[in-house]
């Protein structure tokens, strides 16, 4: 199976929603400062802050409270931010990550296993026929290997001399 644009296009879509979801929503909820990546995007030109309340109202319960601002380093004016707005702009960031590490690599991989099947099945098309209709298509195959750069000129002339002295 050759991997076509479609199929990556695809993995691209699926690695940003993980980055927002998985990565920046996900364990931005866990290690809130992974978040800090998005300040160049949200608070450009002041102090990115985090603020982090913890909380026990209960016995053997924690919750936690995070609070996002963005101070104004000309009037020191905190305006708060929505913790999603930083998930939105810091997830693509983990989202391209992911496509390197996982989808780049799997996608060559791919490439080569397909090449690699393609190659070994127009070998295995090449041996033994014998009708007219089956010279003809393997002498076709045979050419089309040599086109691809696949087999060598010596091969090409070996093949196809085996191909004619079984007519």
């Amino acid at each position: 199976m050759k991997p076509g644009v479609g199929s990556l296009i695809l993995v691209f879509v699926w690695s940003i929603f993980m980055g927002v979801t998985a990565v920046s929503i996900g364990f931005g909820a866990l290690f809130p400062s992974m978040n800090r990546i998005a300040k160049p995007f949200v608070c450009a030109d002041g102090e990115l802050g985090v603020d982090e309340t913890v909380l026990h109202p209960y016995p053997g319960r924690v919750s936690k409270i995070v609070r996002w601002t963005c101070v104004d380093r000309a009037s020191g004016v905190a305006k708060p931010l929505s913790p999603f707005l930083l998930a939105l702009y810091a997830g693509p960031f983990y989202g391209l990550l992911i496509f390197a590490v996982v989808a780049v690599p799997w996608y060559r991989m791919m490439q080569r296993k397909a090449a690699q099947a393609s190659a070994s099945g127009s070998r295995t098309w090449l041996r033994g026929a014998t009708s007219a209709g089956d010279v003809e298509s393997r002498m076709k195959a045979l050419e089309k290997l040599r086109a691809d750069n696949l087999i060598t000129e010596h091969e090409y002339q070996r093949k196809r001399a085996e191909i004619l002295d079984a007519l």
